[in-house]
């Protein structure tokens, strides 16, 4: 799947869940879903998780910074396995999901809360595509160092 593709369809699904959560719960309502697992309402101005709370404007410098690099690094090296392109695109949609909540709301809506932390489709996509580049990269390593051997 092509990395835009990809990149536009985290943004979509996180925009599209924040939105039936800000359209369906007020802020700190919640309803339990299994296990651990609830579905609240909650304002982030800080980072994933509620982390750094009120330094949305630092945050945001540091998000357009983030996927500009990862662009940039992209561009640079065009030969990456598919995998590690997937994750990169994970990256830059969680990135940028949240980056369109900054912008436009000042803000970050969060609404999947396990415990003390809360977050969204979007968070949970810069996770998965951060362990997904770091493990492909960690085998390229591995490879590169037992072929050198």
């Amino acid at each position: 799947m092509p990395l835009l593709l990809i990149v536009f369809l985290v943004v979509a699904a996180d925009q599209g869940t924040k939105q039936i959560a800000r359209t369906s719960f007020g802020v700190g309502e919640s309803v339990h879903v299994a296990g651990s697992f609830w579905i609240q309402r909650v304002y982030n101005d800080g980072i994933s998780g509620g982390g750094l709370k009120g330094v949305a404007l630092p945050v945001t410098i540091l998000g357009l910074i983030a996927i500009a690099a990862i662009f940039g690094f992209l561009a640079y090296r065009r030969a990456l396995r598919p995998i590690v392109l997937f994750g990169f695109a994970l990256l830059i949609g969680g990135g940028l999901g949240n980056l369109i909540d900054r912008v436009r709301l000042g803000h970050v809506t969060d609404f999947i809360r396990r415990g003390e932390d809360v977050f969204n489709v979007a968070d949970l996509a810069v996770y998965t595509g951060c362990m997904i580049v770091f493990v492909a990269l960690l085998s390229m390593l591995v490879q590169l160092r037992t072929r050198s051997s």
